[in-house]
């Protein structure tokens, strides 16, 4: 008999150690998904500031060209207006605008054509470099998330994709 309450003894008490040790792998292991989620949500929401920031940033710098454009034209009216060549001076500022709009057009069209047919994508002209390089952004259609950018030279038609 002595022999087998020890034997019982012993089998009630790996049991409850066996338990014991389940329960706490159990909870070990939430509190890592825990921690993993609260991990996914501080990217998520660095994720979203950076989207946040990158819409803010883009609107000021479209502000800012907006801005010089109207400045030069006004500029280039009032002088025109002194110089009694306002038709001259109009013509030739539409044509550098023209041109210019062109040079932007060219630049995202090369990037698209490097960056092929998707549809979940849409390329923006940026802006353009003292070199006289064009930037174009390649965004997420759903999200408007950066993806990449393009530095296009459309003289040569050479690009740098950063």
């Amino acid at each position: 008999m002595d022999k087998k309450r020890k034997l019982i003894i012993a089998i009630v008490i790996a049991v409850i150690l066996i338990i014991i040790i389940a329960l706490l792998v159990w909870q070990l292991i939430r509190i890592k998904n825990e921690t993993t989620q609260v991990a996914n949500t501080e990217k998520n929401n660095i994720v979203e500031n950076q989207i946040q920031n990158n819409i803010i940033e883009n609107e000021l710098e479209n502000n800012v060209e907006e801005n010089t454009i109207v400045n030069t034209v006004q500029e280039e009216n009032n002088q025109t207006q002194n110089n009694n060549q306002k038709e001259e001076t109009e013509e030739i500022s539409k044509e550098e605008l023209e041109s210019e709009e062109n040079n932007e057009e060219k630049a995202i069209n090369i990037a698209k054509k490097d960056w092929g047919n998707d549809s979940t994508v849409y390329f923006r002209f940026a802006r353009k470099n003292e070199d006289g390089k064009y930037l174009v952004e390649v965004r997420e259609e759903e999200t408007t998330y950066l993806i990449t950018t393009y530095l296009i030279d459309i003289n040569t038609e050479k690009f740098v994709k950063e």
